[in-house]
């Protein structure tokens, strides 16, 4: 089993705010997670899938309405992320 980590990095993009995910792999997966984005209003502008054996890593440059995304709306996209684990 995998332990789910999810973080936000600012400084890596002068345009989006990274967001790395780090779980255990299954099917729908993706979906779940572009799913959870969606609903947060947030535009993914690059994702870099990878998989290792059962772990998934996932990362994805996003923006909300064109800026990075807010403090408030990582935390929200954090807790609405985590109920998919």
């Amino acid at each position: 089993m995998v332990d789910t980590r999810i973080s936000f990095d600012d400084s890596s993009s002068l345009h989006s705010t990274l967001l790395e995910i780090v779980t255990q792999d299954r099917p729908g997966l993706l979906y779940e997670m572009g799913s959870a984005m969606a609903k947060q209003e947030c535009n993914i502008e690059v994702a870099l899938i990878d998989t290792e054996g059962q772990k998934a890593i996932d990362v994805f440059y996003l923006t909300s309405n064109g800026k990075k995304l807010t403090e408030q709306k990582k935390a929200e996209l954090e807790k609405a992320l985590l109920q998919n684990f």
